[in-house]
């Protein structure tokens, strides 16, 4: 019996998701040295442009996604004062984010190589497949929940929700594939029937 091209479309975006997941999850990890950066960055932007200060129209767009009010501040908010207090983490949820990214490893390296697996070998893969696309969505539903208690600023908070969001609905659209799809090619014990259903009697 012939692999079906179903098999292929599926490892294939599992293979793409579990990347893109392990560079979402090792930035998860390095958010402490992201955060940083992006801080002295716009520092280095301030210094180089004299824009230390912003007038009115500026901190009153910038307050809106901040939260930061000046009034709050022995001085004017700087752009700095801003960007640190849309991107300000808590210690605990920085912890937090950066065990998912430990844990997201793992389930996107395991991910992608499962979705090597459909492509290549029959005998119990889609069992695994099943099993990797169960986990992966229960993780995303426990972080997107999670996430969801932390302490910082709305648009950060959306911004994390939603690639989990996007992850946890390609889990379920795969899952509904997997469903509805022809599996009987895997349900054949003898591996050798590929081989012998491929040959054309003599």
């Amino acid at each position: 019996m012939k692999r079906p091209g179903w098999t292929t479309l599926v490892g294939v975006l599992m293979i793409l998701m579990g990347g893109c997941g392990i560079s979402n999850d090792v930035k998860q990890i390095m958010t402490p040295d992201l955060l940083e950066f992006q801080n002295d960055f716009v520092v280095e932007i301030e210094t180089d442009t004299d824009a230390a200060e912003i007038d009115s129209t500026q901190q009153a767009f910038l307050e809106k996604f901040s939260g930061l009010k000046s009034d709050t501040l022995d001085g004017p908010a700087t752009l700095a004062d801003h960007f640190e207090s849309m991107t300000n983490i808590p210690e605990a949820n920085l912890q937090t984010l950066i065990t998912h990214g430990y844990v997201g490893i793992v389930v996107s390296v395991i991910y992608a190589l499962i979705g090597l697996l459909l492509m290549i070998k029959k005998k119990h893969v889609i069992k695994m497949v099943f099993g990797i696309l169960v986990t992966s969505l229960i993780f995303a539903i426990i972080q997107i929940f999670q996430i969801s208690q932390f302490d910082v600023n709305k648009l950060l908070k959306v911004g994390l929700e939603f690639s989990l969001g996007f992850g946890a609905l390609m889990d379920v659209i795969l899952l509904i594939i997997l469903g509805f799809s022809d599996k009987s090619y895997f349900l054949q014990e003898d591996a050798g029937l590929d081989y012998y259903d491929e040959v054309t009697p003599a």
